[in-house]
């Protein structure tokens, strides 16, 4: 029982570390482009998470502006029922996902068939005017064993 209890504190000190070393790169950087990679970058070491896209509003849908663990910048994604978890994010401001994206709709659509993710995660991203975007944590090796992505 000890143990259980110590693994939040870990955890969230690993998270807390996380973010400081990411502020103080992030505050030497001055390119958008160079930016926007980095902060995927650290996501993806932050959350253990196969493939990060940080996502930024464009028209009617999001565009990848930064990634890591695939090759998507540029992307457009629609936001639509095939993007839901994005629209929840993105729209809603809440923390959205999937963890079996090929028994949903999300696996007929862009997050399924273009990025091909298994489970996805989207996180919320907001500034000082409201928000600004979602960070798309995803997994392309899922199911492993019974873990859910969503739970990491």
């Amino acid at each position: 029982m000890r143990a259980s209890l110590r693994f939040p504190h870990a955890a969230l000190r690993r998270v807390r570390a996380g973010l400081a070393s990411l502020a103080a790169a992030l505050n030497l950087e001055t390119d958008p482009a160079r930016i926007a990679r980095l902060v995927s970058s650290e996501a993806a070491t932050l959350f253990r998470s196969d493939v990060v896209a940080l996502l930024l509003p464009e028209r009617d849908g999001l565009v990848v502006r930064g990634d890591h663990g695939l090759s998507a910048e540029g992307l457009r994604l629609p936001l639509g029922d095939e993007t839901q978890v994005l629209v929840q994010a993105f729209r809603d401001g809440t923390v959205a996902y999937e963890n079996d994206i090929a028994e949903s709709l999300l696996g007929t659509g862009p997050l399924g068939q273009e990025l091909g993710l298994k489970a996805a995660l989207a996180l919320p991203l907001t500034g000082r005017d409201g928000r600004i975007g979602c960070l798309l944590l995803g997994d392309t090796q899922y199911p492993r064993g019974d873990k859910q992505f969503a739970a990491r």
